[in-house]
C-alpha cells in the first residue's frame, strides 16, 4: 500500500490508494482531486487533520514502521454486497472486471479454502460472487495491524499471525549468559556437596 504525503507549491499533496472513506473525508477537508497527478491537494493548515485521516482510514503513520500481520477474511455474497471490487483500508483485495473474467487477487492475498465462481453478475454489472455462491476464506498478508479495526465485522476478520517482536540476537545472548551461569552454579553445588560425601564416607 503506497501512500505519499508532501508539500508542493504551498499545498499539501497526498497520493494514496482509492478509498471511498478517504474520499468522503478528504472532501470535508476541502481537498481537491487532481486527475492529472492522481493526488489530493489540501491547504497546509489541514496537515494534522489529513494525517489523522490517513491513519484512521489506512492505518498509515509516516513516522512509524507499521506492524504487519496476516488477516483471515470469510467472503460470501452477503459480505460482498453485490460489488465487483472489494477494497479494505485503501487496498484492493478482490476484483472482477468482466463477468466471465477470473477474480483478481490483490497483492499478498491468498485463497485458503473454497473458490470464486468462474463467472458472476451480468455483462454490464460483474460481481465477485453471486447469490448462492459458497464462502471463500482468504488470507491477506502484510496487513497493517492498526488497520485491522477498519475491516467490517461481516467478514469475520481473524488475525492469524501477528508480529512476534522478538529480538533473536538478544535471546541467544541471554541464553549464553544463562548457560554460563548454570555451569557456575553446578560447579558450586558440586564443590559444596563433595566434602559432605567424603565426611559421611569417613
Amino acid at each position: 500500500m503506497l501512500i505519499r504525503l508532501a508539500e508542493h507549491q504551498g499545498r499539501l499533496h497526498v497520493h494514496s490508494p482509492y478509498s471511498k472513506a478517504f474520499t468522503t473525508r478528504a472532501r470535508k477537508l476541502n481537498g481537491l482531486w487532481s486527475p492529472e497527478t492522481k493526488t489530493w491537494h489540501f491547504s497546509l493548515d489541514k496537515e494534522q487533520q489529513v494525517r489523522r485521516t490517513l491513519k484512521d482510514v489506512y492505518g498509515w503513520d509516516e513516522h512509524a514502521t507499521p506492524e504487519l500481520c496476516t488477516v483471515q477474511l470469510t467472503v460470501t455474497p452477503e459480505t460482498i454486497l453485490n460489488k465487483h471490487t472489494l477494497t479494505i483500508a485503501g487496498a484492493t483485495i478482490l476484483s472482477r472486471v468482466r463477468r466471465n473474467y477470473s477474480v483478481w487477487l490483490g497483492d499478498n492475498v491468498r485463497i485458503i479454502s473454497g473458490n470464486f465462481p468462474e463467472a458472476a453478475g451480468s455483462p454490464q454489472y460483474p460481481l465477485i460472487m453471486g447469490v448462492g455462491a459458497q464462502p471463500v476464506v482468504i488470507h491477506v498478508q502484510k496487513f497493517p495491524v492498526d488497520a485491522v479495526s477498519t475491516i467490517p465485522p461481516r467478514f469475520n476478520p481473524i488475525v492469524v499471525t501477528a508480529p512476534p517482536n522478538i529480538d533473536i540476537a538478544a535471546l541467544r545472548a541471554e541464553r549464553e549468559r544463562l548457560t554460563h551461569r548454570i555451569s557456575e552454579i553446578d560447579k558450586k553445588i558440586a564443590s559444596a556437596v563433595h566434602p559432605t560425601i567424603q565426611t559421611e564416607a569417613a
